[in-house]
C-alpha cells in the first residue's frame, strides 16, 4: 500500500526507474523474513501452522516474477 500510495502521489515511475529494484529487494526480504517467522512459528499447534509459511513463500514468489517483468 505504502508503494502505491508513493509512486501515486510522490514519484512517478518510467521505464528501468532506479527506485523499482529497491522496493523488489524489500519485498523480497520482507518475504523471506515472513517465510523465516512462519517457520519457528510452525512448532506450536494452532489452525494457521502450515499455511502461514505457504502464504509467505506464495509473496516470495510473487516479488521475484515482478523482478523478472522489469
Amino acid at each position: 500500500m505504502a508503494t502505491h500510495l508513493y509512486a501515486r502521489y510522490v514519484h512517478n515511475f518510467a521505464l528501468h526507474d532506479p527506485a523499482l529494484p529497491k522496493i523488489y529487494a524489500v519485498g523480497c526480504l520482507l518475504s523471506v523474513g515472513g517465510i523465516a517467522f512462519a517457520v519457528a512459528g510452525s512448532g506450536r499447534s494452532n489452525p494457521v501452522r502450515w499455511l502461514a509459511p505457504v502464504c509467505a513463500f506464495g509473496t516470495l514468489i510473487f516479488w521475484l516474477l515482478a523482478m523478472s517483468t522489469e
